[in-house]
């Protein structure tokens, strides 16, 4: 873990990557252990069977997704 020693190192760091960490895979049983640790249980998170989408989501095909 980077740690600064002082405001002036921190702000010498702005625009520079700092603490970055691999990716972890989302899959649906760290998002349903993320659901009964905080106790958000919405369908839109955890049900898996297809409820309707709210008029929100938008599907795009997967080359405009950044």
């Amino acid at each position: 873990m980077k740690v600064f020693e002082s405001l002036d190192a921190l702000q010498a760091a702005v625009g520079t990557k700092v603490a970055v960490t691999d990716w972890l895979p989302m899959t649906q049983e760290r998002v349903n252990r993320f659901a009964v640790a905080t106790d958000d249980h919405q369908w839109v998170h955890v049900d898996t069977k297809g409820q309707p989408k709210p008029a929100c989501v938008v599907e795009l095909p997967l080359r405009y997704v950044v």
